[in-house]
């Protein structure tokens, strides 16, 4: 998949108002329902276990809380995480930031 940076220049990106996640590199994170989470962006799967899975992404630490979570899919930086999602939170220096 080509990048939206290549697609389209800066003057389109701003009339399109895209977020910067889109097209800045940084981690792009969509939550489907309670059922799954989709992360593009991670540079690591630091923890997966069933009640918790752990990314390390370039602005820090993704963590998933829930039950029966397993990673889907992980390609390119891609990752799915399925199982009932209970919370979503970023860590920065050990302390969950929201």
């Amino acid at each position: 998949m080509r990048k939206i940076r290549n697609l389209f220049s800066v003057r389109e990106r701003r009339a399109l108002v895209l977020p910067e996640e889109i097209y800045g590199g940084g981690p792009f994170i969509e939550l489907r329902g309670r059922r799954e989470v989709c992360v593009q962006g991670c540079r690591r799967i630091l923890l997966c276990e069933p009640e918790a899975v752990r990314l390390s992404l370039r602005e820090g630490i993704l963590s998933v809380q829930g039950r029966g979570l397993s990673c889907a899919t992980y390609f390119a930086g891609a990752v799915s995480i399925r199982g009932v999602i209970c919370a979503v939170s970023f860590e920065d220096g050990g302390e969950a930031v929201l």
